[in-house]
């Protein structure tokens, strides 16, 4: 009895174990998921994005759209976060998740080639057919596969950690490896950290996922003109370093507060008449407090350290 007993309890276990692992996946295809990639050039930042918005249907299939954006960085080379401006866009892919599967599958939209640096090979491959672009059921031992990747004459990238990391401000599941002597790492819910067709071991040293963001384009740096960004002289913030609350002092009615991490990513976003923000979950570091304004659209942005 006591043996039937243990088994039922281990099943049960086993089942339960089972559905939450199902149910654990964090999907990529989510409406306003938006991914800038950038890097230094010969002489000058170079700056490309994607952005969900939309849906459509084909062959009894939902998907949602991505739109490719051309961008000009409008900052100072050691300026964090980097302003960009949108300079062109158009619709690139479509794209779906299959959660059950943990899969992510794209098919493509149209032609469209503004997008400076971008991979031949996934460009290309993404077919009017659809095809798997990236595999979250793997685990330790398997190996990866993209169409980023020639594989004809390297040997394929094992994964050999599994693991749970913070990414752009949330715990997400990491895939890491080696390939080619170089360290991949595949993040679920966002790709490789080159970007979203990005292999960060196939793009030139320095191009690199400088930002994910799910919000509107203004709240994930895709402005449309330069006078997006202003500085207004009446804002005081203290104190600073902080280690809790963060008081903002200002003549003008605020609409909203950003704050981004230095490497670009935003951790905590607040709309209203803000006149503090409580500080004490951000780690210690660098941080930019962008404010937005009532009367226009324009950034202020203040540097902060929190300790």
């Amino acid at each position: 009895m006591g043996q039937l007993k243990f088994s039922l309890i281990l099943s049960l276990f086993i089942l339960f174990n089972l559905g939450i692992s199902a149910q654990d996946y964090t999907p990529m295809a989510v409406e306003n998921a938006t991914w800038i990639m950038d890097g230094l050039g010969e002489s000058y930042y170079v700056a490309w994005a994607y952005r969900i918005s939309g849906d459509t249907i084909v062959e009894n299939l939902s998907y949602k759209k991505v739109y490719g954006f051309g961008l000009d960085v409008v900052s100072e080379h050691f300026d964090f976060p980097k302003k960009y401006e949108v300079s062109s866009s158009a619709l690139s892919f479509l794209m779906r998740d299959d959660i059950e599967e943990r899969k992510v599958y794209v098919r493509k939209a149209n032609e469209w080639t503004g997008i400076p640096y971008k991979s031949s090979n996934c460009e290309d491959q993404v077919f009017i057919e659809e095809q798997m672009l990236y595999d979250f059921s793997l685990t330790v031992g398997d190996s990866i596969q993209h169409c980023m990747i020639d594989y004809s004459d390297l040997d394929y990238s094992v994964i050999e950690i599994d693991s749970s990391e913070e990414v752009f401000g949330l715990n997400r599941r990491v895939l890491s490896g080696w390939f080619d002597s170089n360290e991949m790492k595949l993040i679920e819910s966002i790709g490789f950290t080159g970007g979203l067709l990005n292999a960060n071991i196939i793009y030139p040293p320095g191009f690199y996922l400088s930002s994910f963001c799910i919000g509107t384009e203004w709240d994930c740096q895709l402005h449309t003109s330069s006078e997006d960004f202003v500085q207004e002289d009446d804002v005081i913030i203290y104190p600073n370093p902080v280690s809790d609350k963060l008081n903002i002092e200002a003549d003008k009615t605020i609409k909203k507060v950003f704050i981004y991490d230095a490497m670009g990513a935003l951790v905590l976003k607040k709309a209203g008449n803000i006149e503090s923000i409580n500080t004490e979950n951000l780690k210690s570091g660098l941080y930019i407090l962008c404010i937005r304004f009532e009367h226009n659209n324009g950034l202020h942005r203040e540097t902060f350290i929190k300790y």
